[in-house]
Order: structure tokens, then sequence, then C-alpha cells
């Protein structure tokens, strides 16, 4: 496959895949909103709020760290092609560790009904995959041109 055809193909395969991710957070919380709360006065549940809540704090450093090794990757590929490979893994890996505490605040929803608490989640999730979604020009500037040059920031 040449280098245009591979770069549209992986644009458009990581934006399919992150139409996903957030498709099945919006219909799991549509889900949550409509049935729920299923059980508000379960004793014990009430936690889960709080670890709704404080999820993104742990989830936003891991996917950090998660990011800057893969991106390591990336930069060490040799040729575009294995950058291009480094660079769907990256996508694909932080954006499911984003996901995670979206689902979880569609279940703490489902279950307990909507607070303040699952909102970080949420923020979380949509800010993290507008970071890393993918354009041809964000991809370019990480898997570089044909010739092998990577552009800087400003190009």
């Amino acid at each position: 496959m040449d280098y245009d055809a591979a770069l549209r193909q992986a644009t458009l395969n990581l934006a399919i895949l992150l139409f996903a991710l957030v498709n099945g957070v919006v219909i799991f919380m549509g889900v949550a909103l409509a049935i729920g709360p299923i059980s508000p006065e379960a004793e014990g549940l009430d936690v889960l709020r709080w670890v709704v809540l404080g999820l993104p704090l742990i989830e936003l450093p891991a996917a950090a760290q998660v990011y800057g090794l893969l991106g390591r990757r990336i930069r060490d590929g040799e040729g575009w092609q294995a950058r291009l490979a480094a660079l769907r893994s990256r996508t694909i890996v932080v954006a499911a560790m984003l996901e995670a505490p979206a689902l979880l605040a569609g279940i703490v929803t489902l279950l307990l009904g909507f607070s303040w608490h699952v909102i970080p989640a949420l923020a979380l999730f949509v800010a993290g995959l507008a970071l890393i979604a993918p354009t041809p020009r964000r991809i370019v500037q990480q898997v570089g041109r044909e010739d092998g040059r990577i552009p800087d920031q400003y190009s």
C-alpha cells in the first residue's frame, strides 16, 4: 500500500474506532439515564460514586504514561510503516484506557442515578479523545513523510 493510501486508511480506521467507543459510552449512558436508578437505596453502593470520581485521577496519569511510552516506540520506528503501526497501537490503547472511567460512570448512573460524581470521568473521555483524535495532519506529524522526514509542529 502506498503512503497516501495508508495514511487515509489509518485515519479512517482510527476515526471509526473512536466513534465506536464514543457511541458505546453514549448508548450506555442513555440507557442508564432512561432505566436508572435501579437501586438508589442499596446499602454500600454509594461508595461507587466516590470510585467513579477518583478513577479519572488514577487513569489520567496512567494513560499519559502509556501515551509517552508508546510515543517513544513511534519515534524509534524504522520507516513510516513501523511508526504508523505504533501510532495505531497507541491510539487504541489510550482510547480504551480513557473509555474505562466513562463506562463506570454509566454503571454508576444506571445503579444510583445521575450525579455530579460522573462528570469528571465523562469529561476525561471527551477531552482525551479530542486530543488523540486522528487527523491527517496529526498522523503525518507522528509518522513522518514518505521520504522519512518528520515535520515540525509548525509545518
